[in-house]
């Protein structure tokens, strides 16, 4: 198990280089007894293992409770009285402006 999530891992580090890979849902419930293992076998398998700056893979704070409170947190700010869905006008609003 560790090492498949160690090779999924690596795939995106080494494709997109992040500052920082989060593990939420319930799976970071494990804690340090999955952070530890799945950490040292990523990073096994990194293209820039000698890099000065290497991703950081840590736990949500959130662990499962993210999606709830992301969820509570649009319709908390959604305005209803104009008829339109926040999350739709986000998107809506990027499109097609070179970014």
């Amino acid at each position: 198990y560790y090492t498949h999530l160690a090779i999924g891992f690596a795939n995106i580090i080494n494709i997109f280089g992040p500052d920082y890979l989060c593990i939420g849902g319930g799976v970071s419930a494990a804690g340090d007894a999955l952070l530890q293992p799945v950490t040292e076998k990523t990073y096994q398998r990194l293209y820039a293992k000698d890099a000065e700056q290497n991703t950081k893979i840590v736990l949500a704070r959130l662990h499962n409770d993210a999606g709830i409170l992301g969820v509570y947190t649009i319709g908390a700010n959604w305005d209803r009285t104009a008829g339109e869905n926040p999350v739709t006008i986000r998107f809506e609003n990027t499109e097609n402006k070179g970014e």
